[in-house]
């Protein structure tokens, strides 16, 4: 039996704050606060978890099509009208990422 949502997100919750160096906000039902929130980045993480999202699939043609080896994909995204865009990129990419740039702080200091 495939887990239910609630659980997924929990899980998922869970797993961008181990990933990304934050800690998971727990709240009472309909209190609002974001689901996790990376201190030192001042990053505030929403997650969402559902059995589809349309952009992955852009991610996974465009992976199919174009990376080569070690090569990651990212789509810029951008709504018609929409001040600025956004990025969807590897969870675990951005996480060495933040590793990276976390090492070069420790080294400045």
């Amino acid at each position: 039996m495939a887990p239910r949502r609630s659980e997924r997100w929990k899980a998922l919750e869970r797993t961008a704050a181990d990933k990304l160096g934050g800690r998971r906000v727990h709240r009472r039902l309909f209190e609002k606060a974001p689901d996790v929130i990376v201190e030192d980045l001042g990053m505030v993480i929403e997650c969402k978890a559902y059995s589809k999202f349309a952009h992955h699939s852009l991610i996974e043609v465009a992976q199919n099509k174009y990376a080569e080896g070690g090569e990651v994909v990212a789509l810029v995204t951008k709504a018609s009208g929409q001040r600025g865009e956004y990025v969807t990129v590897p969870l675990d990419w951005l996480a060495d990422i933040l590793d990276m740039v976390r090492a070069i702080d420790r080294r400045a200091v």
